[in-house]
């Protein structure tokens, strides 16, 4: 058996960029469902596998420290490691697909959630402005039961734009990069 012919160091393989493009897809998906806010740079890590993962989950259901989050955090930067067009209509395409499977199952997410009010789970039980029941009917409308596959589709299309170009994230980072910096 012969060796694996080297790689070159400065283009990753492609497992690693579809294993990258597929985990940024199930991202954006789930913390818009979610409301997973403070989604500063420092809360999303990369491994070498092309694994995209998130830490500190302080702030769901809507809650975010910074005004007028996005509905998930997607920089530029981010769309570069896809490799290209084809890479980000790809990453579309896995989170289309990804939200409209979701959306079938959206009554089994909000059953869990109804089952959950009681667990003392951070934002669900305690949210500091919203009820448990009201935390969970956001939750659902996210899903956009009133639409089409094909609508929200279209729908989650516009969310990636309006999500890439949002300028307060891109503002909050450099102030977030600063105090870190300051520490």
């Amino acid at each position: 058996m012969s060796p694996p012919p080297p790689q070159n160091p400065n283009k990753p393989a492609a497992t690693v960029v579809e294993t990258y493009i597929k985990s940024c897809a199930g991202y954006c998906v789930i913390t818009y469902i979610l409301g997973i806010g403070d989604r500063h740079l420092d809360n999303i890590m990369l491994k070498p596998t092309g694994h995209f993962f998130h830490i500190d989950f302080g702030f769901v259901f809507g809650r975010d420290p910074k005004p007028m989050p996005p509905a998930f955090r997607l920089t530029q930067s981010m769309v570069d490691g896809f490799g290209g067009d084809e890479g980000f209509k790809k990453f579309k395409s896995i989170c289309c697909q990804t939200f409209n499977l979701l959306r079938r199952h959206a009554g089994l997410v909000v059953n869990l959630l109804h089952l959950s009010k009681e667990g003392n789970i951070p934002d669900l039980s305690n949210h500091p402005t919203l009820g448990s029941d009201e935390i969970i009917q956001k939750v659902e409308e996210k899903f956009r039961l009133d639409l089409t596959d094909e609508q929200a589709e279209h729908f989650f299309i516009s969310l990636i734009g309006e999500s890439m170009s949002a300028l307060a994230p891109k503002v909050l980072e450099v102030f977030h990069q600063i105090a870190v910096a300051r520490r």
